[in-house]
């Protein structure tokens, strides 16, 4: 997920992150893509940029989730 988010040019929410990972062979399924983007935010790993959407590293200073 991270590799995925680490790559794109735009914000992605969790089924578009789900096509990614089969895209390149993986079997994620939706749910736990979602469950993982919930850990990795709390691990400041992720964070969000608009309901749903999706980017790699911890928050910016703009307020963002």
């Amino acid at each position: 997920i991270t590799d995925v988010l680490r790559d794109s040019d735009t914000p992605m929410s969790p089924r578009e992150i789900t096509d990614a990972l089969h895209a390149v062979g993986r079997t994620d399924e939706r749910h736990l893509v979602a469950a993982a983007i919930q850990y990795l935010k709390g691990e400041k790993r992720v964070h969000s940029r608009g309901y749903g959407q999706w980017v790699f590293g911890p928050p910016d200073d703009r307020g963002a989730s």
